[in-house]
């Protein structure tokens, strides 16, 4: 395969800003691109101007990424056959794998399926996995070319802590909201279930995603809102450890709402696995490492709607996704391709 025509065309789909919400541009490229193989699609709206891709072979097997990118843009740097960009892995990398694997595949026998939103509530995934009943799957995504077998969930809360104000040289007669939210995230750490582990994606843990509170002026603070991110694995119960930290919240008279759910899961098809290892070897001649992705993706959707027997694969590295650092190398494009080939042939063979 031509490493530099790989290269212009991840270029070009980087060039394309398709943030969450503003895919339209992304997704006529696409259009033209499968106008120009010849393959017949259909459109799956969420709202206007915002829908889905999917070329239709069935509901034995799929093969999915996503088209929009995080609203971030350090622009693109090119070391040797590095492409750094926000976007480059996370998912235009694997945009470039399926458009290649189509335009080189003589029979194509994989349903191929573009989604939007993936970086917002996954709606577009969502809607389609709600319609058809897809057997099995993979879902493209950066996992440093291993291939995941379960997922991570989360719950994302909004906290507000409240305090009592004061002018700032009289410290003493406020209540600073700032320094409760810290006092509350140290309490948070001693909870149960973050010590907690799975063999594949490690610990429970948490991040604090955002914290927004005082002023310039010399005022003690007398409000502070953290937004906390938890990440929940799929041997845990989701809705026990949501009563726990609800209770929590309430016990310190919190003020808090659920800004998103997604459920972890993990895939124990073994018939699939052992098959899609054997596939993996014979494409790339090593043997796959399994491992457990840390994020949600589109793969959850379709695990829960769709009941589908899906994993996790892909071009790039997950923990430099939506950073500066953010970067693929056209070798593991091109590894991908190899993969999707196989796999479109020898999938059916599965009973």
């Amino acid at each position: 395969m031509n490493k530099e025509e790989i290269k212009r065309e991840l270029i070009e789909l980087i060039k394309i800003k398709s943030y969450n919400g503003y895919e339209k541009n992304i997704l006529n490229y696409l259009e033209d691109k499968l106008d120009g193989i010849g393959i017949d699609y259909e459109k799956i709206y969420i709202e206007k101007d915002r829908y889905n891709i999917l070329i239709n072979r069935g509901e034995e097997f799929f093969i999915c990424t996503h088209v929009d990118t995080v609203p971030l843009d350090y622009g693109i740097r090119i070391e040797n056959d590095t492409v750094y960009a926000i976007g480059s892995c996370d998912a235009k990398a694997s945009i470039v794998s399926i458009l290649k694997f189509l335009e080189t595949t003589d029979e194509l026998n994989s349903t191929i399926i573009f989604t939007v939103d993936e970086e917002g509530k996954g709606l577009g995934s969502e809607v389609i996995a709600k319609r058809y009943r897809f057997k099995r799957g993979i879902i493209l995504e950066p996992t440093d070319m291993k291939i995941a077998t379960a997922s991570a969930g989360s719950l994302e809360y909004e906290i507000l802590i409240k305090g009592k104000e004061a002018h700032g040289s009289c410290i003493e007669e406020g209540e600073n909201a700032i320094e409760k939210a810290f006092e509350i995230i140290n309490l948070i750490r001693n909870l149960k279930f973050l010590n907690e582990n799975h063999p594949l994606i490690g610990k429970a843990n948490y991040l604090l995603e955002h914290i927004n509170g005082g002023s310039y002026e010399l005022i003690v603070p007398e409000i502070c809102k953290i937004v906390i991110d938890f990440r929940i694995l799929p041997n845990q119960d989701m809705n026990k450890i949501r009563k726990e930290l609800e209770n929590f919240f309430k016990k310190l008279n919190l003020e808090y709402k659920l800004i998103d759910i997604s459920y972890p899961f993990e895939n124990k098809d073994y018939k699939f696995l052992n098959a899609l290892k054997n596939m993996y070897k014979k494409a790339l001649g090593r043997e796959p490492e399994i491992i457990g992705y840390k994020s949600w993706t589109d793969a959850s959707n379709f695990f829960k709607y769709s009941k589908s027997s899906v994993v996790i694969f892909g071009p790039g590295s997950l923990k430099y996704a939506h950073t500066k650092y953010e970067n693929v190398n056209i070798k593991d494009i091109i590894d991908t391709i190899k993969f999707l080939k196989i796999l479109n042939k020898e999938i059916f063979y599965i009973n």
